[in-house]
């Protein structure tokens, strides 16, 4: 609902689709309390409930991984799109430089015989997602339906282990110089980012 909010802006006409009744109230909630009108669907990303090639653009942030067949729901978005329409397209990149970091941080841990203070690593698959994404599955899997002809990212380092705790201990510049020019070094090379942000044709 966020998100629609911030793009209500824009003057598009927009849809919102949610498969669960409680997010979809939450949702509904949050529009009217921001003055907003917008429709929200109950549906899956697997079945948008659109005319097919009728929509410009489809948004999808931080959810692809979460659908039961991210495949199905890329090929439902290229199916919803106008030819020349754009699908943008933001997930969490599991090969990033930060995991890569804590990854080789822990195995050394575990050498000096450190024990593992967490139940799940960062760069471990959830149990709410269904595809561990990268960079080359992301974007192998968008090109089948789509173009893909944009590809950023989006932060660096966020998950390494104590990344935070030190960006702290820092002056606020040089802690704002540091974030700021990890993420413009992720705009260049969204293989090692924390995000990886794909438009689509």
């Amino acid at each position: 609902a966020t998100d629609i909010v911030n793009l209500s802006g824009s003057g598009a006409a927009l849809i919102g689709v949610e498969p669960s009744f409680v997010m979809l109230s939450h949702a509904r909630e949050t529009l009217k309390l921001n003055g907003h009108n917008t429709a929200v669907l109950q549906a899956i990303g697997e079945s948008i409930p659109v005319v097919p090639g009728s929509i410009d653009k489809v948004v999808c942030k931080g959810a692809l991984d979460h659908f039961a067949d991210p495949d199905r729901a890329l090929r439902q978005m290229a199916s919803a799109i106008k030819p020349g329409g754009r699908a943008v397209i933001a997930i969490a990149n599991f090969e990033s430089l930060g995991f890569k970091i804590g990854k080789m941080i822990f195995w050394c841990r575990k050498l000096l015989g450190i024990r593992n203070p967490y139940k799940r690593l960062p760069w471990e698959l959830p149990p709410d997602h269904t595809v561990k994404f990268d960079y080359r599955t992301l974007v192998g899997m968008a090109n089948r339906y789509m173009k893909v002809d944009k590809v950023t990212g989006v932060s660096m380092l966020c998950c390494t282990p104590g990344w935070g705790d030190m960006l702290d201990a820092l002056p606020a510049g040089l802690t704002r110089f540091i974030v700021l020019s990890l993420d413009r070094l992720s705009r260049i090379f969204p293989m090692l980012s924390d995000v990886i942000v794909i438009r689509c044709v």
